[in-house]
């Protein structure tokens, strides 16, 4: 096995009046006694008149006339961001350790989520338990590597690598939900399974899985991803091999299976970044392995890369595309016929940004994950109307998680998934977003 680069917070001041005058008591002065004069018998003497002394008037003193002061304009005051409200709708139910990380999304069984780890150290990988409360329990942990496991009939059924990395083998795998595994088929045929991509899915008993192809080998220029079947009896067959031509470059997510045929992507990303011919493209698959592409995805504006499997929701196909739209990825529809529309297209942080995976419908609305954006750019679990009204429901914070690359499943009102980062060990968690 040739190994693989997987590849987002005055007071007015008024002045008093000026101060008044008090008025200037003058006292009138006092009128002299006359004193009265001895005249001779002979002539009397006349006695003069007193003169009144002029009382001065009073000038009034003038008050001083206030000057308004003028009032400064107050200044506006800046309003803070709100601090985002904690989601208490959002729980962590598992902290991944150091030494592993999950990969891919959960499935459901029994009243418990499953799902696949590889070791960051060591390149150990097998398949964990989380119950109801959370408690993680390690199933197998004796595969090189594993893709996602999907629960099929009251068994878990994945792809898992056996061997070393020089020498590795891959196989279809059942497992009980204690842990006891069974090799159903190694897989034959040329080429190589190289990288199992998306979650298995069964059609009357046949299984039916996606390899990705080998973008990393300059050497095998021809190894564009392919579709494996494997029959009740455990034969598998190549059911269909990309070329590189206009059907579209890797596959990279599972099939969906409606009205009689298979319908996928390819993320046709290796020529996108080459030469911009190529952004991905939407295609149907007969059962008997006659591929027809459906749309081809060429404009930044319509999307690129789409990266996700398919849903079918009232006569469309929905899924999602990693970049274009506004540059950082749409949500689109498509008819069984090939009439594709953008019905999101997202707008970078605080909005999602690079959604990944696949869409999950409930009710009229559907709901998925972006890797990157959000408050904190970390990433985000959104929800979308098929007519395009978009919402964050929840953005990661690092502490209870970061970077979601899977999808979600919903179970009993809830909706599960992984992030590949943050958790308390930096490792990625299991969370649960209650609706």
């Amino acid at each position: 096995m040739r190994r693989l680069g997987l590849s987002m917070v005055l007071a007015l001041a008024v002045l008093a009046p000026g101060c008044s005058s008090s008025p200037v008591n003058l006292t009138p002065g006092a009128m002299p006694s006359a004193k009265p004069t001895v005249t001779p018998s002979s002539k009397p003497t006349a006695t003069p008149s007193p003169k009144p002394t002029a009382t001065p008037s009073v000038k009034p003193t003038a008050t001083p006339s206030v000057k308004p002061t003028a009032t400064p304009s107050p200044k506006p005051t800046a309003t803070p961001s709100p601090t985002p409200r904690p989601d208490r709708n959002f729980k962590v139910l598992y902290d991944f350790k150091t030494n592993e990380a999950p990969y891919g999304g959960v499935t459901a069984l029994n009243g418990s989520l499953y799902g696949s780890f590889y070791e960051v150290k060591g390149y150990g990988a097998g398949v964990y338990v989380l119950n109801a409360s959370g408690a993680e329990r390690v199933l197998n942990a004796n595969f090189l590597f594993t893709g996602e496991p999907t629960a099929i009939n009251g068994l878990l059924y994945l792809i898992g690598y056996v061997g070393n990395l020089d020498n590795a083998s891959a196989g279809l795998y059942s497992m009980t939900p204690s842990g006891s595994s069974k090799l159903i088929s190694s897989f034959s045929g040329v080429p190589v399974f190289t990288m199992p991509v998306g979650k298995l899915i069964s059609v009357d008993g046949t299984l039916y899985a996606t390899d990705l192809g080998d973008n990393t080998d300059a050497e095998d220029e021809s190894n564009f991803g392919s579709e494996y079947a494997v029959s009740p009896t455990g034969t598998s067959s190549v059911l269909y091999h990309f070329t590189g031509s206009n059907a579209g470059e890797y596959p990279a997510a599972g099939l969906l299976y409606w009205n009689g045929n298979l319908y996928g992507t390819t993320s046709c990303y290796q020529a996108y970044y080459e030469n911009y011919d190529c952004g991905g493209s939407v295609f149907s698959l007969t059962l008997a392995g006659t591929e027809t592409t459906l749309y081809q995805f060429k404009v930044a504006d319509d999307g690129l890369g789409p990266f996700s499997s398919l849903i079918y929701l009232h006569g469309l196909l929905y899924g999602t595309t990693a970049i274009g739209g506004r540059g950082n990825g749409t949500v689109f529809a498509i008819s069984p016929s090939g009439a594709e529309h953008v019905v999101y297209a997202f707008k970078g942080e605080p909005d999602g940004s690079e959604p990944m995976a696949n869409l999950t419908a409930v009710g009229d609305a559907l709901y998925g994950t972006t890797v990157n954006g959000g408050a904190n750019g970390l990433g985000t679990i959104f929800r979308v109307s098929t007519s395009g009204t978009e919402e964050v429901v929840h953005s990661f914070s690092q502490a209870d998680g970061a970077h979601p690359y899977s999808g979600l499943i919903y179970q009993g009102g809830m909706l599960y998934g992984t992030t590949t980062g943050g958790g308390a060990a930096g490792s990625g968690t299991v969370f649960q977003r209650k609706l």
